[in-house]
């Protein structure tokens, strides 16, 4: 053995253990919360909805609080139980909400740089919201920046009823036939 090498004995090792699986612990509740604010992610052609995005970062920062547990020597199973069913029942109330009343859609066509507008569109009752985003050629999260209503619960997007025109600039105007007023949404839309 080395000169720096650092020996710990098991008393050691399991006061350590509080400390960082506190912190593991506190990383994936923290991770399941902001996680219902997660936005859709593009990877190539495929769009992987928030829901999905969000149950994905919990399930790392669980397994990362496991790790940590065992490479402490003590993990408390009780106490990360716990945690893994407050953090996956987070996820599945996100995902239900989603699931229910929630689509996303990537909108065609592309844009010459390969620039892609992605929708999101919600109905529930008699109302519905949307949100449209623009995202590159290579992907990545789509921040939403346009928005719109419909009434009677409509998904024009989903029902093909849009148009979407790219500009020689590279930006985007989509006119949504349903949506109040037959506006163009707001801002026009870019991947720039």
């Amino acid at each position: 053995m080395g000169d720096d090498a650092v020996m710990t004995t098991p008393g050691q090792a399991q006061a350590a253990w509080p400390r960082a699986g506190a912190a593991a612990v506190a990383l994936a509740i923290l991770v399941a919360v902001l996680g219902c604010f997660a936005p859709p992610v593009v990877i190539g052609g495929l769009l992987a909805p928030p829901f999905a995005v969000h149950a994905s970062l919990v399930v790392g920062a669980l397994v990362a609080a496991v790790w940590i547990g065992v490479q402490t020597g003590r993990p408390r199973v009780p106490g990360l139980i716990g945690t893994g069913l407050l953090c996956l029942s987070l996820v599945c109330l996100h995902s239900s909400e989603s699931l229910m009343t929630t689509t996303f859609t990537i909108l065609e066509p592309a844009g010459a740089d390969g620039c892609r507008v992605v929708a999101r569109e919600s109905a529930f009752l008699m109302s519905g919201d949307a949100s449209v985003g623009a995202i590159g050629r290579h992907g990545g999260p789509v921040w939403m920046t346009g928005h719109y209503f419909v009434d009677d619960g409509g998904t024009p997007i989903r029902n093909g009823d849009y148009q979407l025109k790219w500009d020689k600039d590279g930006s985007a105007s989509l006119l949504v036939s349903q949506a109040y007023d037959f506006d163009p949404i707001e801002p026009e839309l870019s991947c720039r």
